[in-house]
């Protein structure tokens, strides 16, 4: 009997080891350059500011993206109602939707093996402080590198912090938010 528990003990321990284990990726060029035009061509920071983040994507964030990009036709989240063009929307194809939700799923193993931001310092979450700690996800590409998913987020404090997921669609060579699937602000 104490040989059962012992090695139902040892089987659990090397069981929960396992799924804990973090994937060292190395980004592709695509995944480098959309991340560095999302953040240094849209938002404040600067190559030569220290880029704090971590490496885990928050486990809710990614079962909420597999939810919804498991649908058929992906529409905004937030209407506008004075808008003067028609909301974009996003027709998903049976074999996109496997991609999506498979690219989701390997996320919450990932860990970037590399820098992909000048100046940038990995930070696990306990150890941050109040410095603002950002949160990245791979890249999810579709289409020839034409869509892509991608969610960030930033906590700067306990009562301070913004993140979203959205769809980009490169327009001219460059990143545009298509639609944002959702955000949140603290």
């Amino acid at each position: 009997m104490k040989q059962a528990l012992l090695g139902l003990l040892i089987l659990l321990s090397v069981g929960s080891y396992g799924q804990n284990k973090r994937i060292k990726i190395k980004p592709t060029p695509d995944e480098i350059e959309f991340i560095r035009s999302i953040f240094f061509g849209s938002m404040s920071s600067k190559p030569d500011e220290t880029f704090q983040y971590q490496s885990k994507i928050r486990s809710f964030s990614l079962s909420q993206n597999i939810k919804f990009f498991a649908r058929d036709t992906i529409i905004t989240s937030y209407r506008n109602r004075k808008a003067t063009k028609p909301e974009p929307i996003l027709i998903l194809t049976s074999e996109e939707k496997r991609h999506i939700k498979s690219q989701l799923q390997m996320q919450d193993s990932l860990m970037w093996g590399v820098r992909i931001i000048p100046k940038e310092k990995r930070l696990s979450l306990a150890k941050h402080g109040s410095e603002t700690l950002f949160t990245i996800s791979k890249p999810v590409f579709l289409r020839n590198n034409s869509i892509c998913i991608f969610e960030y987020s930033y906590e700067c404090g306990s009562r301070c912090g913004y993140g979203k997921s959205a769809v980009y669609q490169r327009v001219e060579g460059k990143w545009q938010t298509l639609m944002i699937v959702y955000e949140w602000h603290s």
